[in-house]
């Protein structure tokens, strides 16, 4: 007769965990992707200004309009939020960078970004149609996330 009191309360307690782990998903997952979603495009609520690289020198002696690619060694912009209050805002601009944080911007308002690689490393970019050569920097933050494609110089 014990063993029986006893299975039908760990049954009981299995089912109010399963109910109570059924009920968070039914909640609290939707609201995670929900959160996600309603995050802007970055080039929507950020603007990117007063851009410049260090690309090292040519050796050679040729100039930027000369060269068909550019290693960017470093980089540095004024960055705006347009959109609203931009809070826990984080820059990557390549992958041997390390992440800036920024914190909050408030609306209207700049911060200065100085990124430089891990020597010897570089960020390598082919000049696009246009003559001049992109480069990609990717912003998040609460409200926004997303890359934003400069050409700098």
């Amino acid at each position: 007769m014990r063993k029986r009191k006893k299975r039908r309360k760990s049954r009981k307690w299995v089912w109010i965990l399963f109910a109570f782990i059924l009920l968070l998903g039914i909640i609290v997952v939707p609201r995670l992707f929900q959160s996600q979603s309603e995050r802007q495009r970055a080039d929507d609520y950020f603007e990117i200004f007063d851009a410049a690289v260090n690309d090292g020198d040519f050796k050679d002696g040729s100039s930027y309009e000369d060269s068909s690619i550019l290693v960017i060694y470093g980089i540095s912009f004024k960055l705006r939020a347009k959109g609203g209050d931009a809070h826990d805002v984080i820059i990557q601009s390549w992958a041997q960078a390390e992440p800036v944080d920024l914190e909050t911007i408030l609306e209207g308002q700049y911060k200065y970004v100085e990124q430089a690689s891990v020597p010897p490393f570089g960020y390598l970019t082919e000049k696009a149609e246009n003559g001049m050569f992109p480069f990609d920097v990717e912003i998040k933050s609460v409200e926004a996330e997303g890359t934003i494609t400069i050409y700098p110089r």
